[in-house]
């Protein structure tokens, strides 16, 4: 299976609600994270927000065909909210979302990632020939990618970013966590200290449970932008941003 992250990643969520109403209902395409992967839909996977039971929400996709993109919908969210999305189901990853406020203009992504890249992840972190650390399965572990090559002209706030961190929110100390490491080019774990192309794939292990905020940094360590992140132990978190 090739690690490396590509095209979009991706749930696209345009939020559409009426006056005065307090949900929203999410139109979106769930893509596959890993080349040559297909999002299963007999069963149809689970979108759902953190804390909430998915029966909560009505959910529809347009097709019971298997493929890299599957649209869908889903009612009944909360508006003016930050929400943690998981996508999880039969032959997939069980992945929690950055914080997406679904009222927001603009694109939303939700990702899809095949099932045991957990595993396949801590094995790649343990290789003694490769990284060679210690992962704690307790704690959590949060990967993603700034600017994968979208198909609908997203424009992601990855570019120029040399390096990526997470810090407290109150007083901007980074945290304590292995990494970020980067997956290169030819989807191999390296320890290169900033990103290794403009996509920059990146990953954290051992990271603690709790909320911080990711952070992206230039060269000079200037942050270009940031974002909230959650975490939750034994748990996988992805940003898309």
């Amino acid at each position: 299976m090739n690690i490396r992250f590509f095209l979009g990643l991706s749930a696209i969520l345009a939020a559409s609600c009426g006056g005065g109403s307090s949900t929203v209902t999410l139109d979106g395409i769930l893509q596959a994270v890993q080349q040559g992967i297909n999002v299963p839909t007999d069963p149809v996977p689970t979108v759902s927000i953190l804390g909430r039971n998915a029966d909560e929400f009505e959910m529809a996709v347009s097709t019971a065909t298997a493929s890299s993109q599957v649209q869908f919908t889903l009612k009944g969210v909360p508006a003016d909210q930050d929400l943690v999305f998981r996508v999880s189901g039969s032959a997939i990853e069980s992945v929690l979302s950055f914080p997406i406020n679904a009222s927001e203009d603009g694109s939303h992504r939700v990702p899809v990632l095949i099932g045991n890249s957990i595993s396949t992840f801590i094995a790649m972190a343990e290789n003694p020939s490769g990284i060679n650390i210690d992962v704690d399965e307790n704690l959590g572990i949060v990967a993603g990618i700034l600017q994968p090559p979208f198909s609908d002209s997203v424009v992601s706030t990855g570019a120029n970013t040399d390096r990526v961190r997470m810090v407290q929110k109150n007083t901007n100390t980074e945290i304590t966590y292995d990494g970020p490491y980067y997956f290169n080019s030819q989807g191999d774990l390296v320890d290169s200290g900033s990103c290794p192309d403009q996509e920059c794939n990146y990953i954290f292990f051992n990271v603690p449970e709790g909320s911080f905020r990711f952070q992206k940094l230039d060269s000079g360590s200037n942050v270009l932008a940031q974002n909230d992140v959650v975490v939750l132990a034994s748990q996988l978190t992805f940003g898309m941003e």
